[in-house]
C-alpha cells in the first residue's frame, strides 16, 4: 500500500508542476559515450546517492552512452571545504578533494555550492564568489566540462519552524552569484532553484523535506525530475510520460536505481571508509597496511555499472502503480 501511495504522491505532484519550463537561454548540456562525471558539492549531492533518483533521470535521457557517475558530495560542504577537514585545517581537506578529483580524470564535474554559504548572509557573497572562482580554476587543470548548479531554497516546513521567505530572499542572492559566475566563465548552469520556487508552495504542502531543508526520497524523486529537465533543456523528464505528466517515479525503473544506489554505496565505502583515520591519515601507522584493501570495492563497482548500462538501455515501462488509487490511503 505504502508503495502505492508513494507512486501515486509523485503523480499528482508531476501533474501540477511539471509542466514549468526551465529556463529558455538555458543551452542543452549533452553527454558523450565514456564520460565519466564527478558530483561535487554538499548535501545535496551527498544524499542524492542515497535514493538513486537524480542519476537515474540523467541515465535514463541517455541510454545509448556509457557514463560513470563519482558522488564525491559532503554534507554541510563549502567552496572552502570546510566540511572536509576531519582532523585537519579546511585547507588540507580543500588540498585533498582537489587530489580526489584530479585522480578520477573526470571529463564532467558538477558543483553545487552556495547554500551553506548564504546561511553568512549576503555581506558574504563577495567572498563565497572569490572562493568558488578559486575553486573552478582549481579544477581547471582536469580539463573536465564545468556545470554549476544552482542551490534549491527551502522549504515551508510548518510550525514550530519558521517561515523561510526571508532566508530564501538572501538565498536567491547567491543562486544569482552563481548563475553570473557561470554566465562569466561561459560554464553551464543547471538552475533548479526557479522551477522550484514557483511551485513551493505546492511542493511545500507535499512534504518533499524532512524539515525544510533536506529532501526525502519522495522529494528527490521530484527535484531529480526537475534536475534532467534543466540539464537538458528538455521539458520533458523521460523519453516517456503518462496523462499525469513527466516524472522518473513514474516508469518500472525501481532495478536500475536500486542497483545505481548499491554502486553509490559501493563507491563510498571505497573513497570514504568509516576508519579512514587509520587508514590514510594521522593513525596510518596502525593500520595503514589495510588501506590497499580498499579497492577490493572497484571490480564490484565495474560490475555494477555494466549492470546500470544494460537496464537504462532496456525500453522503460510506465508503472501500473501510478495508475491504481489505494482504498486505504
Amino acid at each position: 500500500m505504502l508503495k502505492s501511495l508513494r507512486s501515486s504522491m509523485f503523480a499528482i505532484v508531476a501533474l501540477n508542476i511539471f509542466n514549468v519550463q526551465t529556463v529558455e537561454s538555458a543551452p542543452a548540456f549533452q553527454f558523450v559515450n565514456g564520460d565519466r562525471v564527478v558530483l561535487l558539492g554538499d548535501t545535496f549531492f551527498e544524499r542524492a546517492q542515497r535514493y538513486g533518483w537524480l542519476e537515474t533521470a540523467i541515465q535514463l535521457r541517455f541510454p545509448e552512452d556509457n557514463i560513470q557517475f563519482r558522488n564525491l558530495g559532503w554534507s554541510g560542504d563549502t567552496v572552502f571545504a570546510e566540511s572536509r577537514g576531519i582532523f585537519d585545517p579546511p585547507a588540507k581537506g580543500y588540498a585533498r578533494m582537489l587530489e580526489q578529483v584530479r585522480g578520477l580524470k573526470p571529463t564532467v564535474i558538477m558543483l553545487n555550492y552556495g547554500g551553506n554559504e548564504a546561511f553568512n548572509g549576503p555581506g558574504y557573497l563577495d567572498t563565497f564568489v572569490k572562493q568558488y572562482g578559486k575553486l573552478l580554476d582549481d579544477l581547471s587543470s582536469t580539463k573536465a566540462r564545468l556545470v554549476l548548479v544552482s542551490p534549491l531554497p527551502l522549504f515551508n516546513a510548518g510550525p514550530p519552524l519558521p517561515k523561510p521567505d526571508k532566508h530564501n530572499a538572501v538565498r536567491k542572492q547567491f543562486v544569482e552569484a552563481v548563475q553570473q559566475l557561470a554566465n562569466d566563465r561561459s560554464l553551464h548552469f543547471v538552475d533548479i532553484w526557479t522551477p522550484v520556487e514557483q511551485k513551493l508552495d505546492l511542493l511545500s504542502a507535499k512534504r518533499v523535506t524532512e524539515e525544510g531543508v533536506h529532501l526525502t526520497d519522495f522529494g528527490y524523486g521530484i527535484v531529480s525530475t526537475i534536475f534532467a529537465q534543466a540539464l537538458t533543456g528538455d521539458s520533458t523528464a523521460t523519453s516517456q510520460s503518462t496523462e499525469f505528466g513527466p516524472s522518473v517515479a513514474m516508469l518500472a525503473v525501481e532495478e536500475l536505481r536500486r542497483t545505481i544506489v548499491e554502486k553509490n554505496e559501493m563507491y563510498f565505502y571505497r573513497w570514504r571508509p568509516q576508519n579512514v583515520t587509520y587508514l590514510f591519515l594521522f593513525r596510518k601507522h596502525e593500520q595503514g597496511n589495510n588501506a590497499k584493501e580498499v579497492d577490493d570495492f572497484l571490480p564490484i563497482i565495474s560490475r555494477l555499472e555494466k549492470k546500470i548500462f544494460e537496464l537504462k538501455g532496456k525500453p522503460q515501462k510506465v508503472s501500473g502503480e501510478v495508475f491504481k488509487k489505494s482504498d486505504n490511503s
